[in-house]
């Protein structure tokens, strides 16, 4: 077992590569999704700020819909494939690794939801 920001770093590792085997069943997205809007907004005032406000906003506990799978996932450059590339760039050793983990759990978790 790896350091917590190498366990951090393996996590998103492992959400890149579900999002590009989502199947084509998840919608393509387009600009008028939430998930589009939410992660082309404005930075915040910090790297925890931003991940934190975007991963509530779009992975949260009450974006669930009645079978439990999260709302606002979608394939495509302007959907998952967008909050990837913002993975690409955080700086996890700038962010509560413990509670950043819990959010990319979360997500990694409603990923593998559609892999069933």
């Amino acid at each position: 077992m790896g350091s917590p920001l190498e366990n951090t770093r393996a996590l998103i590792n492992n959400i890149v590569s579900l999002t590009r085997s989502l199947p084509t069943s998840v919608p393509l997205a387009t600009d008028e999704d939430r998930i589009f809007a939410v992660m082309s907004s404005p930075e915040g005032e910090s790297t925890w700020h931003t991940f934190n406000k975007r991963f509530d906003a779009l992975f949260g506990e009450d974006c669930r819909d009645s079978t439990g799978q999260l709302h606002h996932i979608r394939r495509g450059r302007l959907g998952m494939d967008k909050v990837c590339d913002y993975l690409g760039t955080l700086d996890v050793g700038s962010v509560p690794l413990d509670l950043a983990t819990i959010k990319l759990v979360r997500l990694r978790d409603g990923l593998v939801q559609y892999r069933m």
